[in-house]
């Protein structure tokens, strides 16, 4: 199963982590955006920029799942990532702050805490 995980920028550590246990879970990541020169943008040319939102939308098209680990605050690429996800029809996995009104969409499933997330993610592969 592929799964491709969203947050923040300021949240990448997280999302590094929870990348480990999916990956130790026999799934894979589509797309490692936190290893991306994102840091600061504002060096960043616009072919660039262009090219690392390309490999982020591909990133959730080519996913079987996204996983949208909800910062407590800021997030932009997360949300546009989100509405992406809903757009394609992806199945989609929202944890953690209860940020906005997209997720009680259908087809979005959600918890509260990460690891629950996780755990369902590992029972659902097993489908």
């Amino acid at each position: 199963m592929k799964i491709y995980i969203a947050t923040s920028w300021e949240n990448r550590g997280r999302a590094e982590s929870w990348a480990k246990h999916v990956e130790n879970s026999s799934m894979s990541i589509t797309y490692r955006w936190w290893e991306a020169p994102f840091a600061d943008e504002t060096w960043l040319s616009d072919e660039v920029k262009r090219e690392l939102a390309v490999q982020c939308l591909r990133g959730v098209a080519d996913a079987d799942v996204v996983w949208i680990l909800a910062p407590e605050t800021g997030g932009q690429g997360v949300w546009v990532e989100l509405g992406y996800s809903l757009a394609k029809k992806k199945m989609i996995v929202y944890s953690g702050p209860d940020r906005t009104i997209f997720s009680k969409l259908p087809g979005v499933t959600g918890f509260t805490l990460h690891l629950e997330a996780l755990q369902f993610l590992q029972k659902w592969r097993k489908v």
